[in-house]
């Protein structure tokens, strides 16, 4: 028997030694793809860290790189072929993903030491690179240090030390750290009078079936809620018109807070307005910090929607809030920004009624869910979803 065991190994071991790049791949394949399965790669995103150390040269550690970001974005393509109604092979879908991926891999040729891990991790969290930042494995630390905050980026610069280092002792004592964090961490309550509403309605809808809906959220919000949160776009825009619609449809004694688009200096505005006791404000109170590239803000339409590149900053209810709205919640510097902006009360809308997989909502959802933790602020999340041409409406408990 021992012998046995003594051959395995050697065959492991000769296995390993020439096919050493094959199985850093298959490992970089294995990180990427966990993002795929209900966004749960986040995680182990660190991962990525070690499986590149271990590759000394550049052209393989940015296939290694590339393969990360590749598998972990292949929603991408599926995304940009249904937000513009492809319903057949596009080319230019699989450009747009191939190349962000590439852009992605390519800091990665110059790693080698600590400093260089934390300047592409940098790179890759600001603009101008930062506008494609998403699976970044800074996105994990609200999994690993939840409900720390400042003393969560210490640690996790101390994280992204060992896995460089590969220092196994030093990882072992951050798993344990990481697992009594967990383990007592408790998430800060939202305004009990707040309520975030998830909703299913199609871009093509009339405003007899958003009317409907609205009747529906209002019938069905409990009798303690006053504040709902709803998500991104719900309305087509945001005229004068539309403001009294509102305004007919809600009670004197709730307030929405619910995206649209606005308009400002002739361009579009990914934005968040409020309808506070029936009034209707005027003026967003919240806006995109970056739309989505290509088909939102794109620098070479004349019409793009605009990117506010800072999150503004409400107060209502004596509480300083600040949104996050559906793109912006893939990438990192927006969430960095609030450790600087510091909110009472975080909400999130999104949506995704051209998702007709689950690849990069799970992911998003993962990511705010991820921040959140780590800030240890409140968050209310409002998604819609659609479900081909039906329309319903659901509040959240």
């Amino acid at each position: 028997m021992g012998w046995a065991i003594m051959w395995i190994r050697r065959l492991t071991l000769s296995f390993l030694l020439n096919h050493r790049f094959s199985f850093l791949c298959l490992l970089s394949l294995l990180t990427g793809g966990l993002w795929l399965v209900h966004g749960i790669g986040i995680i182990i995103s660190p991962l990525i860290i070690i499986i590149l150390k271990q590759e000394r040269d550049k052209v393989r550690r940015f296939l290694l790189a590339w393969i990360y970001f590749a598998i972990g974005s292949l929603g991408l393509i599926d995304a940009y072929q249904q937000y513009f109604h492809i319903h057949t092979f596009s080319a230019i879908a699989v450009l747009i993903w191939s190349t962000c991926a590439c852009l992605l891999a390519l800091p990665w040729c110059g790693y080698s030491q600590f400093p260089h891990l934390l300047g592409i991790l940098l790179i890759e969290a600001l603009p101008p690179m930062g506008l494609i930042g998403w699976l970044s494995p800074l996105s994990s630390l609200g999994y690993w240090f939840p409900g720390t905050s400042y003393w969560g980026l210490i640690l996790g610069l101390i994280l992204l030390y060992c896995c460089d280092k590969k220092h196994l002792s030093g990882m072992v004592i951050l798993v344990f750290i990481a697992m009594a964090l967990n383990l007592t961490y408790r998430p800060p309550t939202t305004p009990n009078n707040w309520l975030g509403v998830n909703t299913s309605l199609s871009p093509n809808d009339s405003l007899i079936s958003l009317e409907e809906s609205l009747q529906h959220i209002i019938a069905s919000t409990p009798s303690d809620k006053n504040r709902l949160v709803l998500p991104e776009s719900i309305l087509p825009n945001w005229f004068y018109g539309t403001r009294l619609w509102t305004e007919k449809n809600l009670s004197n004694q709730l307030s929405l807070l619910m995206g649209t688009t606005t308009w400002q200096n002739h361009q579009p505005v990914d934005a968040i307005v409020l309808i506070d006791h029936g009034q209707a404000l005027t003026e967003p109170v919240f806006s995109s910090v970056f739309p989505v590239p290509v088909s939102m803000w794109n620098p070479f339409k004349k019409r793009s929607y605009q990117a506010s590149w800072w999150p503004t900053s409400f107060i209502l209810d004596h509480m300083r809030i600040n949104a996050i709205i559906c793109y912006d919640q893939l990438l990192v510097w927006p969430w960095l920004s609030f450790f600087i902006t510091r909110p009472t009360l975080i909400i999130a809308l999104s949506n995704e009624w051209w998702a007709t997989s689950s690849l990069i909502p799970d992911i998003q959802t993962q990511s705010r869910y991820a921040w959140a933790r780590l800030l240890n602020i409140p968050l209310i999340s409002a998604r819609n979803i659609s479900l081909s041409s039906s329309h319903c409406c659901r509040v959240k408990d």
